[in-house]
């Protein structure tokens, strides 16, 4: 019993020296290796990409497999060209590349040396072009000037490019209906749209809401403003019964749509067109910035504008706060919803919302006057159709206007 328990204790010894042993030859195997181990790699997304760069934990050089490096389609092998630099690898692939193809990357270790002995290893890879468009153009419905949304909107232009690892170009629209009308023929895939114009987009262009900028979630709303000169001897609403009144945009939310409403509902009208016979004279300035500042120069006798927009207009010093008195305000609007078209691929869609609700940038919200993009959903919407069917307006007759 005394010669059993011994033995026992001898082979759990042996077992135990054997297993250090075996670690510390796995340590050594991990650290011998370590240089030869990838750090990142991006590989081609779209057709017309053709550049696979890859980072190594450790500084390489050439070594003697290096003409080895070798990129099949099948079993076919491309024409490449090869740059090495420091712990970075630039393999350029020099033959088209198509869709729903399986490309396999095969990399010898004795293709890459440094100070320390590689172990022979093989790195080997695949990858598949995205169904993914070469190129993403980026639409917003023109509230401000296109010189002025072109300068805010470039870094997040930017940005959205490099998280996609393919181009993203803005599109520049005159007015609502030419965005609505760009994604209903696909010149467009992602857009920033108005409440309004959304819920047209929606149903005519297949946009679908997912984001919205705003100062919190629980603050993703504004308010449209009827405004007039503070000099004018306008009132209230009763007072603009003859006035020259400015609207925005046919398909704008605060500057057309909620105005209406308001004057529909305070009038006791029953449609939108009856809104108009209020009034001496209506006309549409193109965007909210100038109807603000036809107010404050006294070019037309009140306005249906965004409440955002005015204030950014008198933070930015554009004009003062006494230039203005606003008559009446609407109930809360949800915020413009950034849309992609349904029929994108689903993983690039997933890909578009992940960005938006996790972008930083806080000198690009700070000049929008929100804190980031968050969450939304077409439902939160809802409280548009519902003001579109009061006002009896259809889609069509929005769009014959512009």
């Amino acid at each position: 019993m005394r010669k059993t328990g011994l033995s026992m204790l001898k082979f759990v010894t042996t077992i135990g020296i054997l297993m250090s042993i075996m670690l510390a030859v796995v340590n050594l195997s991990v650290l011998a290796s370590e240089a030869f181990q990838i750090r990142s790699k991006t590989v081609p997304l779209t057709s017309n990409q053709n550049k696979i760069l890859i980072e190594f934990s450790d500084q390489l050089t050439k070594g003697k497999d290096f003409n080895n490096i070798s990129v099949f389609m099948n079993n076919k092998k491309l024409k490449i060209t090869k740059t090495l630099s420091g712990t970075k690898l630039l393999i350029t692939i020099n033959d088209k590349l198509q869709k729903k193809i399986t490309y396999k990357v095969v990399i010898p270790a004795g293709a890459l040396q440094n100070k320390k002995n590689i172990t022979n290893k093989l790195i080997e890879f695949s990858f598949q072009l995205k169904d993914w468009p070469n190129i993403i153009r980026y639409g917003v419905i023109p509230y401000e000037s296109q010189e002025k949304i072109a300068k805010t909107y470039k870094p997040l232009v930017d940005a959205l490019s490099s998280y996609l690892g393919i181009k993203v170009e803005m599109y520049m629209a005159t007015d609502y209906t030419a965005v609505i009308e760009a994604m209903r023929t696909k010149k467009i895939d992602v857009a920033e749209f108005g409440p309004f114009s959304y819920v047209i987009a929606h149903d005519r262009s297949g946009a679908e809401a997912f984001a919205t900028p705003a100062k919190s979630p629980q603050k993703a709303y504004y308010y449209s403003l009827i405004i007039v000169n503070s000099k004018s001897d306008i009132k209230s609403l009763d007072d603009l019964k003859g006035k020259r009144f400015l609207f925005v945009d046919p398909a704008s939310t605060s500057g057309n749509l909620f105005p209406r409403y308001m004057l529909a509902k305070h009038f006791g009208l029953s449609s939108s067109d009856q809104v108009d016979k209020i009034f001496s004279n209506v006309a549409f300035s193109g965007g909210h910035d100038a109807s603000i500042l036809a107010i404050a120069r006294g070019d037309a006798d009140a306005a249906g504008v965004a409440s955002d927009t005015l204030e950014k207009m008198i933070k930015a010093g554009m004009i003062k706060e006494a230039d203005i008195r606003i008559i009446k305000k609407s109930d809360p609007i949800p915020k413009d919803p950034v849309c992609y078209r349904k029929d994108l691929p689903r993983d690039l869609k997933d890909k578009i919302k992940e960005f938006f609700i996790t972008f930083k940038d806080k000198k690009f919200f700070d000049e929008l006057g929100v804190s980031g993009y968050y969450p939304m959903d077409d439902s939160s919407y809802n409280v548009i159709r519902n003001v579109i069917k009061t006002l009896n307006i259809t889609p069509e007759s929005i769009l014959k206007k512009k």
